[in-house]
């Protein structure tokens, strides 16, 4: 057999992008610095200002001890976006009357004050034969028997109560031109026969 070159191992596969992640040399740098200084030789410039590593709290014994009122203080930041408001305020109250300067409808405290008085309820409306004896009364009438352990249905929750009306048309409150009390059933009556029509 001839002799045969003796085989190369394979090479591994290689991509032509490794370069980008190659340090390059300070000369064939394309940077400001001057020649001759390696980059990574440069060192590392501090913040001007506290590391997070250095404060209050970061060993055992700081977290049992835990930190003080005056260093809890210390932390804290004026809040200067009020401060302009201060003087805008100051220069409304001037023109207020004495006795209503400084008064801030916001500063009330309202948080346990309904925004609107609710409507009194009128509790379990019963029959008056109670839906278990016979009916002596001719119309339907009922009476409030009262709310009933606090808890009421939803058809309970739905009946309130409604004032009185000085000028309700089944009270006749309400008079009409003449004087004489204003019905409602008898003005239709009379559109329905067609008197008012040459009323207008």
């Amino acid at each position: 057999m001839p002799d045969e070159p003796p085989r190369r191992p394979p090479r591994p596969p290689t991509s032509q992008d490794l370069e980008d992640y190659e340090v390059m040399e300070p000369s064939d740098s394309l940077s400001n610095e001057p020649p001759g200084t390696d980059p990574l030789d440069r060192g590392v410039a501090t913040p001007e200002r506290w590391s997070a590593g250095m404060r209050f709290g970061t060993t055992d014994a700081e977290q049992r001890q835990g930190e003080s009122l005056d260093q809890h203080l210390a932390e804290e930041e004026p809040d200067t976006a009020l401060d302009g408001v201060d003087k805008e305020q100051a220069e409304l109250d001037a023109e207020l009357p004495p006795g209503l300067a400084g008064e801030d409808p916001g500063d009330e405290d309202v948080d346990g004050l309904l925004l609107d008085d609710p409507e009194p309820r009128a509790g379990r409306l019963v029959a008056e034969d109670e839906g278990a004896h016979p009916a002596e009364e001719a119309d339907l009438v009922a009476h409030d028997a009262g709310i009933s352990g606090g808890a009421a249905t939803a058809e309970e929750a739905a009946v309130h109560v409604v004032p009185d009306d000085d000028y309700d048309i089944r009270s006749g409150d309400q008079d009409g031109e003449d004087g004489e009390a204003w019905d409602e059933y008898e003005e239709y009556e009379r559109y329905e026969a067609g008197e008012d029509e040459g009323d207008d």
